[in-house]
């Protein structure tokens, strides 16, 4: 989009003139950084790990239920403070990490996130996980310090109460399965920790604009390009590659295309040429 934003926004840059500024929409924004997670969650690998990690086989609902928190994760942004920095109008400038956690545990802000609460004692660390996802942990003395009612009153057009209410809307598009019957969400630490990290990569993938492209006016609804996007993104990474790809088509292993002819492996690497290729992905350990 161009010129200045006409709703809340998720990422803004100056054009190449200096002149102007171009910006992108909260909402596709965490379309992006969802439709992310659901490709990452989509490898067998991955998800074998983080069902490890939790203890359980998340079932359908539960895998769901992680996008739609990924897509939650820049909650502070529906912050005025935070909307300032595109919008000289709205006044004195905001963070949107500790300003979420400090509107996050009261009730009047984000009052339609009770509807999560059925997900699960483990849904609140998990969205707090998703909200740091900057690196920084949740530090409640700083969340209670960067609290300012005035940052989530209705100003200029925007309400962020609103805001939040239709991201979540959006959400039971996106995700429907969330909202279904399921497993309440783990409450395990080593869980959040890799949940964390899974948010961190993919508001990394989500806002490169290489594969994101900011919105244009009159594009159609956000998640399905962002899909597509997110796909590519992953395979791009080399995240996602299928086993005929892995396999050369001379026969030649891995180790002899990229060692030099007169190199050969060590025992350990010779070992690890042996191991069988699983085609739905595997991870091995060397000591």
């Amino acid at each position: 989009m161009l010129g200045q934003p006409t709703t809340f926004w998720g990422k803004v840059r100056r054009t190449n003139d200096g002149a102007g500024c171009e910006w992108h929409p909260l909402f596709d924004h965490s379309a992006d950084v969802a439709a992310v997670v659901e490709a990452l969650l989509a490898l067998p690998v991955w998800r074998r790990r983080l069902a490890r990690l939790a203890g359980q086989d998340l079932d359908e609902a539960g895998w769901a239920r992680l996008c739609v928190l990924a897509a939650l994760h820049d909650l502070g942004k529906l912050n005025i403070g935070f909307q300032a920095k595109g919008r000289a109008d709205l006044g004195t400038t905001a963070g949107h990490v500790t300003e979420a956690l400090g509107a996050l545990f009261r009730n009047d802000v984000f009052s339609c996130l009770g509807a999560l609460s059925g997900w699960g004692e483990g849904v609140t660390g998990l969205l707090v996980a998703a909200i740091c996802h900057h690196g920084r942990p949740h530090n409640q003395a700083m969340a209670d310090g960067a609290w300012q009612s005035s940052w989530w009153t209705p100003r200029g057009g925007l309400d962020p109460r609103a805001g939040a209410a239709e991201l979540l809307d959006r959400c039971r598009t996106w995700f429907p399965k969330a909202f279904d019957t399921g497993a309440a969400l783990p409450e395990t630490s080593g869980f959040s920790h890799a949940f964390a990290g899974l948010v961190t990569l993919a508001d990394w993938l989500g806002s490169d604009t290489r594969s994101f492209a900011f919105s244009q006016a009159g594009d159609a609804e956000r998640m399905p390009l962002a899909r597509a996007a997110a796909r590519s993104a992953v395979a791009e990474m080399a995240l996602d590659i299928a086993l005929p790809v892995r396999r050369h088509a001379k026969g030649r292993d891995a180790f002899r295309r990229v060692a030099s002819p007169d190199y050969s492996p060590r025992p350990a690497q010779g070992a690890i040429l042996a191991l069988p290729q699983d085609e739905h992905g595997s991870i091995t350990v060397l000591e």
